[in-house]
């Protein structure tokens, strides 16, 4: 497949970097340092165990540059998603596949949902109706992001833990192209799973981020340090 990974941060930086190890054909779309440093010496990858892989890939600024893709991995975060979607026509034809990474409610969830508000286009995630009419319901796959990364420099990716993607059409199938996504992404080595119920998957991670952001938030600490703090015992004064 030709794949474009559109957002070249540390959760599309480490998908793209594995599946072009893998051997498919992929181009990143970024900006900034991170897209100089991809196109210089491509995307380094630093996995938790130790290993170190660098993956060359094409580097871009723009979508017109990309050209038509058969899979679009939409790795930017959501609010960025309506200046993405601006651009990502070039890179549509009429079998191009969009998957989506993002956290939280996906702006598609009513899409092809089948119940009492099928269809119903959410007005806080897609206010202008740009996400509903570029990305047409029949090209998206869900997606939930159960990896931990980061960018410590830029074209560094620093795989932090967990690994796994499940994946799944919007309608509820196993469809044969849902499959080949999966196995495509397994080859490079990422733990997906094709899902007949990618929106349960969607909570389960909203759920995770409702327990641990807060503590994130009220202690100003990242999740590794937060996880990594000593247990005391409980302690009560008159």
């Amino acid at each position: 497949m030709r794949i474009c990974v559109f957002g070249a941060g540390a959760i599309g930086g480490l998908i793209a970097g594995r599946l072009a190890i893998a051997g498919e054909d992929v181009t990143v779309i970024g900006r900034g340092p991170q897209l100089g440093a991809i196109k210089a010496k491509g995307i380094e990858l630093r996995w938790q165990d130790g290993r170190v892989e660098t993956a060359r890939v094409k580097a871009v600024e723009t979508a017109p540059l990309a050209g038509a893709q058969d899979l679009v991995v939409l790795a930017v975060k959501a609010h960025s998603l309506e200046r993405a979607a601006a651009d990502a026509a070039a890179l549509l034809g009429p079998k191009t596949m969009v998957m989506t990474l993002q956290n939280g409610m996906p702006w598609w969830y009513f899409q092809k949902h089948g119940g009492a508000l099928d269809g119903t286009r959410l007005m806080s995630l897609d206010p202008s109706g740009v996400l509903t009419s570029t990305f047409h319901a029949n090209r998206i796959i869900g997606c939930a992001v159960f990896v931990a990364a980061d960018v410590p420099e830029p074209g560094v990716v620093r795989h932090i833990g967990s690994n796994r993607l499940p994946m799944g059409e919007i309608d509820g199938t196993l469809s044969d192209r849902v499959r080949a996504v999966e196995a495509s992404f397994v080859e490079a080595g990422l733990q997906a799973s094709a899902v007949s119920d990618i929106r349960t998957e969607i909570w389960w991670k909203a759920l995770g981020n409702l327990a641990v952001n807060p503590i994130s938030a009220i202690s100003n600490a990242t999740r590794s340090r937060s996880c990594a703090f000593p247990k005391r015992a409980p302690s009560c004064s008159r």
